[in-house]
């Protein structure tokens, strides 16, 4: 399912961030996974990708460490990356994966609202285009990532 929907809305010549935990550290997955998705893939590395920047390119995906941070503006400013940032800057959005559906810890991962859950347990089992994900942003500026679901 998530292999089609990923094909059904991505182009090949279309750039795809994934934001880690791509084929849970399976080179066997990874070699397949990557042969059959759409599009010019980036992988925030998470921490189930263990796998080399040089194996990586050798199949055609970009393999980034850390973060990405983006500023589309003064106002919009995000930073990509596999586990949630904590503490997050003031004015930065974080989208991040690693969690999956389950909720943080009470204890040690104070999430804010400014945090967004990317993982496609709770993203309909897709790929999100950035201006969706913009948009929402922009249409409820105060809610945290469980509104966004």
């Amino acid at each position: 399912m998530i292999i089609k929907n990923w094909n059904d809305l991505v182009t090949p010549d279309e750039t795809v961030l994934h934001l880690g935990d791509f084929a849970l550290g399976n080179k066997s997955n990874f070699d397949l996974l990557s042969g059959m998705l759409r599009g010019r893939l980036f992988l925030i590395q998470g921490n189930h990708d263990r796998i080399s920047k040089t194996y990586c390119e050798t199949r055609g995906v970009t393999l980034i460490k850390n973060s990405l941070n983006v500023e589309i503006s003064d106002q919009m400013k995000l930073i990509f990356s596999h586990r949630p940032i904590v503490p997050l800057e003031d004015g930065w959005i974080n989208l991040h994966g690693h969690i999956h559906n389950v909720p943080p810890p009470a204890e040690g991962c104070n999430l804010e609202p400014n945090h967004i859950n990317m993982s496609v347990e709770v993203r309909e089992y897709r790929p999100w285009r950035l201006r969706d994900i913009l948009k929402t942003i922009k249409d409820h500026p105060t809610e945290n990532d469980v509104s966004l679901r």
